[in-house]
C-alpha cells in the first residue's frame, strides 16, 4: 500500500514495515479529528472525504471556528514541527471532517525517520508547506479585494475540486454555514448570492450535487484573470529589459 505519493520512492519493503505504525481513522460528517491545544504527534494524510482546517475564535469550549482552508485527498497535515523531537507539539488548529473522511495516521517520529533517510520526502514536504502558504495568501487576497458575488461563486467553483461530484460539480453536503465560514461572509449572504446564481441559470441542483455551469468569470487567482496576469507578468519583463538596456548603454561622463 502506497498510503500517500510522496512515499513512491521508498522501497517496497520499507512500506511494508510502515503499514505497522500506520492507523486509518474514519470520521463521519462533522467529526473532530484534531483539536486546538490538544497534544500532536502525528502526520495526517486524507485518503478520501474532505477536511476543514480551522481556527477557534477565542479559547471558550464554543468557540465559533473559522474555516482557513481545506485538506483534500492526498493533502497532509504535519501537527508538529518536523525537527522538534523532544517534546510533542499542541495543535494551534482544528480538523473536522467537513464530508464523511478516512484519514491515515503516522506518527511524527516515524516521518522523521523517513526525512532523514529519504531527502526527498523532506523536499516535498517543504513544497506542501510552501503551496499552502500561497494559498491562504491568495484566499485573503480574495478577500479583500473580491465583491460578495464572486467571492461565493469563485469558492463554489473550488469546491468543484475539493468536493467533486462529477463534472463541474460539488456534493450538496457541503453546507451554506461551511461556506460562509470559509468566505468570510453571513450565511444570509451566501445564501443569497446562491439563490441568484440559480436564478441566472449559472447554478442548478441535481440530486446529490450542485452542478455549476462553465465560466472562465470565477477561474481565477485573487480576482485577476490569467490573461490579464499574463500581460502584466509581459510588461514587467519589458520594463527590465529597458531598464539593463539603458544600463549597457549609458556612457559614464568625461568629468566623473
Amino acid at each position: 500500500m502506497l498510503i500517500h505519493p510522496l512515499l513512491s520512492e521508498v522501497p517496497q519493503g520499507v512500506r511494508q514495515q510502515l503499514m505497522r505504525f500506520v492507523e486509518l481513522r474514519h470520521y463521519r460528517k462533522n467529526d473532530v479529528v484534531l483539536l486546538t491545544g490538544q497534544p500532536a504527534f502525528s502526520m495526517y494524510c486524507v485518503a478520501s472525504g474532505l477536511l476543514r482546517v480551522g481556527l477557534p475564535t477565542d479559547a471558550t469550549q464554543r468557540a465559533e471556528l473559522i474555516t482557513t482552508n481545506f485538506l483534500r485527498v492526498n493533502d497532509i497535515y504535519l501537527s508538529g514541527p518536523l525537527a522538534q523531537a523532544d517534546r510533542p507539539n499542541i495543535s494551534e488548529l482544528t480538523l473536522v471532517a467537513a464530508l464523511p473522511s478516512a484519514v491515515y495516521v503516522l506518527p511524527m517520529d516515524i516521518v522523521r525517520g523517513l526525512c532523514t533517510q529519504y531527502p526527498s520526502i523532506s523536499m516535498a514536504l517543504v513544497d506542501i508547506s510552501l503551496e499552502r502558504a500561497n494559498m491562504l495568501r491568495r484566499q485573503l487576497r480574495r478577500r479583500s479585494t473580491l465583491s460578495a458575488e464572486k467571492m461565493v461563486a469563485r469558492v463554489l467553483h473550488e469546491l468543484t475540486q475539493l468536493a467533486p461530484q462529477g463534472t463541474r460539480a460539488f456534493s450538496k453536503r457541503i453546507s451554506q454555514a461551511l461556506i460562509a465560514s470559509y468566505t468570510g461572509l453571513s450565511r444570509g449572504v451566501v445564501n443569497k448570492v446562491i439563490n441568484d446564481l440559480e436564478q441566472r441559470g449559472q447554478l442548478r441542483r441535481s440530486g446529490d450535487s450542485i452542478q455549476l455551469e462553465e465560466s472562465d468569470e470565477y477561474d481565477t487567482l485573487f480576482g485577476e484573470t490569467q490573461e490579464s496576469l499574463r500581460k502584466i507578468y509581459q510588461q514587467q519583463q519589458q520594463q527590465q529589459a529597458s531598464k539593463e538596456s539603458s544600463a549597457a548603454n549609458y556612457k559614464k561622463p568625461k568629468w566623473a
